[in-house]
């Protein structure tokens, strides 16, 4: 069993090497696959999905043979004989007799990836949207548990409307955080460059801050 927070050997392996960009096309094959609650694709399925994810580079069956067994390998896609197929040769038998489906290390995988390529182009903010929408759902938690005949599955959904607000504000912060260090440490060469940059920035925070103090002790007297 891997210790805590120690990522599983291979996890990543497809994202590197001559073939990445069609191992990561298979797996978001599969994971759309999934989104239409289709378990488990077989080998000419595997083809199909590759075009409807953008994949439209010539790709020969002995391509696909070869990379589809790697993937298997790092335990990202879990390979099951089929035998209910119909084959007419030996070879077509040995391509086509397996169907294969994203285990649980595949899908963390691709969620993985996706994460990533989110963060590179996400900007981080500063909304105060977000901080009445927290002062919003803790006030209507508290009149849920305020009265007796509230439901528990109403408590639930609020409580999970309120976490998702306040994990949004968390990541907004530290990515506007993150940029704010990098924008300190960059070197400008034009001044005026760097000057507009600045105003516009140090206006950003004065609209965050305006009013401020309000929303902290509207969040505060809600909790």
């Amino acid at each position: 069993m891997n210790p805590p927070h120690r990522v599983p050997p291979d996890m990543f392996r497809f994202t590197d090497g001559d073939r990445a960009d069609l191992y990561s096309a298979i797996l978001h094959a599969f994971g759309e696959a999934n989104d239409r609650l289709e378990t488990t694709l077989n080998f000419e399925q595997v083809r199909q999905r590759l075009r409807q994810v953008g994949w439209f580079d010539v790709l020969d069956e002995d391509d696909l043979a070869g990379v589809l067994p790697s993937l298997t390998g790092w335990g990202l896609l879990d390979a099951t004989q089929d035998h209910a197929g119909e084959y007419r040769t030996a070879e077509e038998y040995e391509k086509r007799n397996v169907t294969y489906s994203l285990t649980r290390k595949g899908e963390a995988a691709l969620a993985g990836v996706e994460q990533a390529l989110a963060m590179l182009v996400s900007a981080g903010a500063l909304q105060t949207a977000v901080l009445d929408a927290i002062s919003d759902r803790l006030a209507a938690v508290a009149r849920l548990l305020e009265d007796a005949a509230s439901e528990d599955r109403r408590v639930f959904v609020t409580l999970s409307e309120l976490e998702h607000h306040l994990e949004a504000l968390r990541t907004n912060t530290r990515q506007f955080n993150g940029e704010l260090q990098r924008l300190v440490r960059a070197e400008v060469a034009d001044l005026d460059v760097f000057r507009e940059v600045k105003a516009a920035t140090v206006a950003y925070l004065q609209e965050f801050l305006t009013d401020l103090d309000q929303r902290a002790y509207a969040i505060a007297t809600a909790a």
